[in-house]
């Protein structure tokens, strides 16, 4: 008896406790704006998290995504990441795609040295 009234309030917070992520999710807004050409600004709200360096890094990554959909790759320009009061994190990105430079014909090799 003991088990299954367990098992009861395990399925109930389970199923709380899913509505909850599903509800973060439903929070969650993110956009990516042409500010200039090629010059672009991610804003979006993390409702779930509560360290900077992630919220960072998770606009880096959509940052990064959204030139790689386009060929290039994404340079970072400025960036800031805001608590709120009831909780989460606003994230803002400016950044650019740029096109990826070719590997140089022949490598580097350092003259510099006496040649011994």
């Amino acid at each position: 008896m003991l088990f299954k009234k367990t098992l009861a309030v395990s399925a109930v917070l389970c199923t709380l406790l899913a509505g909850c992520a599903a509800d973060f999710d439903n929070k969650r807004e993110e956009s990516i704006k042409p500010i200039d050409a090629n010059l672009w600004l991610y804003t979006g709200y993390l409702p779930y998290e509560t360290r900077v360096y992630q919220a960072r890094e998770y606009a880096s990554e959509r940052a990064v995504e959204f030139c790689r959909k386009q060929g290039k790759g994404s340079q970072p320009l400025e960036g800031t990441n805001k608590f709120r009061k009831d909780g989460g994190i606003d994230s803002k990105l400016l950044f650019r795609c740029v096109t990826f430079l070719p590997a140089p014909d022949r490598p580097f090799v350092d003259h510099s040295g006496n040649g011994s």
